[in-house]
């Protein structure tokens, strides 16, 4: 799958939610401060490094949290960093129509 991933555009499906999985292409932590940003999303975001949670935008249980094109930036722990190293996005919208644009990271 690529991004953006917009929710409408597949068949449809009876999920409010999703999680996305990105692979980091390195082994050795970074010297400098690094970080992930959403900076467009629907409706609320986690981010997890490694599968420790790193920030959440708010409650995914109703009453959701609503989020909508809020950014959310996430820092990574120096102590996070492992041989091999993964970002997720759980995202929470309504079925049908959420949608993940790229993400940054670095």
């Amino acid at each position: 799958m690529t991004l953006p991933d917009l929710w409408h555009e597949r068949p449809p499906m009876s999920s409010d939610r999703a999680w996305y999985r990105f692979s980091i292409d390195r082994s050795i932590p970074p010297d400098e401060q690094w970080a992930i940003y959403l900076w467009r999303y629907s409706m609320n975001a986690r981010i997890y490094f490694n599968q420790d949670l790193l920030v959440d935008g708010g409650s995914f249980e109703i009453p959701v949290a609503r989020n909508i094109h809020r950014p959310l930036l996430a820092h990574i722990p120096s102590s996070g960093w492992r041989d091999e190293n993964y970002v997720y996005v759980h995202l929470r919208g309504f079925p049908n129509y959420g949608y993940l644009l790229p993400i940054g990271v670095g």
